[in-house]
């Protein structure tokens, strides 16, 4: 009996693995409760930071913060392709830059960002799709 159980564990573990994989990822949903921005140690999945490093592919960050996030650093870069950033929430950059965004090679879905504030924020020139350097 205890095998027919295990297989049946297994059997539909690899069937849930192989409908992720055939969809393109698993979705995940990471809530921002914690409106600090930690700059050294390991941060917390609830606050922005470490909802951006936990994230994967496909995966939507939303926020239960009623408070502006204030940067005390540079966001890690988004490389998450068709990651989705939901407000409603304020996010201060303190005059540093507030998102950079470059897929990995391969993520071709766009990254989408909605109902949020960014205030405080630098943008850093890049090709801005004119071939020469511009800001965003």
């Amino acid at each position: 009996m205890g095998q027919r159980v295990r297989f049946a564990f297994l059997f539909f573990r690899l069937a849930s693995l192989i409908l992720c994989a055939r969809s393109g990822y698993a979705v995940t949903t990471w809530t921002v409760s914690d409106a600090s921005d930690p700059n050294s140690g390991t941060p917390s999945p609830h606050t922005l930071r470490g909802a951006l490093l936990q994230a994967g592919n496909g995966d939507t960050i939303v926020f239960q913060i009623g408070t502006p996030i204030t940067l005390t650093n540079p966001l890690p870069t988004i490389t998450q392709a068709g990651l989705t950033i939901q407000g409603p929430a304020t996010i201060d950059g303190a005059n540093r830059q507030i998102f950079s965004i470059a897929p990995l090679p391969g993520n071709t879905a766009a990254v989408t960002l909605s109902n949020l504030t960014l205030q405080n924020g630098l943008s850093q020139g890049g090709n801005g799709g004119s071939g020469g350097p511009a800001g965003g």
